[in-house]
């Protein structure tokens, strides 16, 4: 049975000051020290790119870089909470897995800084085909500036599970794979939103597509898909007929705030139920805030939540990450 060694990434107090720092001090042959470790993120800006690379990882001895609940985001960019922002190098990216086993869950990643040249990514992977890489509940956001193009989620080949993540402004495309025949992809209730395309996918991939979400992009979605099901979008890029020219109505589109209003009829109640789905091997029950979905499911990262009051209380609407009282 693995050993879980867990370090903190803190300003202060803990274990590294900066997730490069864990990366380079943690980097193991897994496999043989019997392994998995974890980087655990504490509030902070996080101001150096990441890159996952020199390991020794299989299925059972992982690397795990995660943030708990307390410093994890709302739902939303939170400056108050631990985020990963840099500017990085012309051809790289905030968060590079090089790696074949790694779950990353709950960061912020922003991409600062400008570029004219080579592209620049959020994340992005190329391991083997036999990989298992986890990105799941984070918020990925363009802030760059320049002509350069630039990529949210962008990986190639192995096998990828990409769920209940907001992926937003990136000039390119929020969700790519691209080149590389040998991967399957597992691309569930993402919410994707003001890019070049939303989702793409322009390589030989195996990709799975259930319950996203694309609104404002310039267009929504590119490519074929092995399986698509219950996909919104804007505009008639949508696989899935029924599904496009549909307008969702966020709690605050131009504070990029993707929690799903509750007047909305677009998303809210239309998507499918996959706690008990054929193709993904992990539960995905969660929402980007870490609620439990129930019920109709609704489409993209977050699941609206309405709760009733207990006996004499005041009647409790949540709103995205908002409670309000009715």
């Amino acid at each position: 049975m693995p050993v879980t060694v867990t370090k903190t990434v803190k300003p202060s107090g803990g274990d590294y000051t900066s997730l490069s720092a864990w990366e380079a001090g943690e980097q193991a042959d897994l496999v043989t020290a019997d392994q998995i470790k974890q980087a655990e993120c504490y509030s902070m800006a996080d101001t150096s790119g990441v890159f996952i690379d020199g390991w020794t990882t299989d299925a059972a001895r992982y690397i795990r870089v995660y943030t708990p609940a307390a410093e994890r985001h709302d739902g939303k960019y939170n400056t108050a909470k631990y985020r990963l922002e840099a500017a990085v190098a012309d051809y790289a990216a905030v968060l590079t897995l090089s790696e074949d086993f790694i779950r990353i869950e709950g960061l912020q990643v922003k991409l600062s800084g400008a570029g004219d040249v080579g592209y620049r990514r959020g994340i992005t992977s190329q391991p083997a085909a036999t990989s298992d890489i986890r990105i799941e509940e984070c918020i990925v956001v363009d802030a760059g500036t320049g002509t350069a193009a630039r990529y949210g989620i962008d990986i190639l080949q192995g096998k990828f599970y990409v769920y209940n993540n907001i992926v937003y402004d990136w000039k390119t495309n929020g969700i790519s794979s691209r080149w590389y025949t040998a991967g399957t992809h597992y691309w569930y209730n993402n919410t994707v939103y003001g890019c070049g395309v939303g989702i793409e996918r322009s390589g030989d991939e195996t990709v799975y597509l259930k319950n996203n979400l694309c609104n404002g992009n310039i267009t929504d979605y590119t490519g074929t898909f092995t399986n698509a099901t219950t996909n919104l979008s804007e505009d008639a890029t949508s696989p899935n007929v029924a599904l496009r020219n549909k307008v969702v109505i966020f709690v605050n589109e131009a504070g990029d705030d993707f929690h799903i209003d509750s007047t909305d009829t677009s998303a809210k109640d239309t998507g499918t139920d996959l706690s008990a789905d054929a193709d993904s091997a992990y539960d995905i029950t969660k929402d980007i805030d870490g609620t439990t979905r129930s019920g109709a499911w609704d489409i993209g990262a977050d699941e609206f939540v309405e709760t009733g009051p207990a006996a004499g209380q005041p009647y409790l609407k949540r709103l995205g990450g908002i409670m309000g009282v009715e």
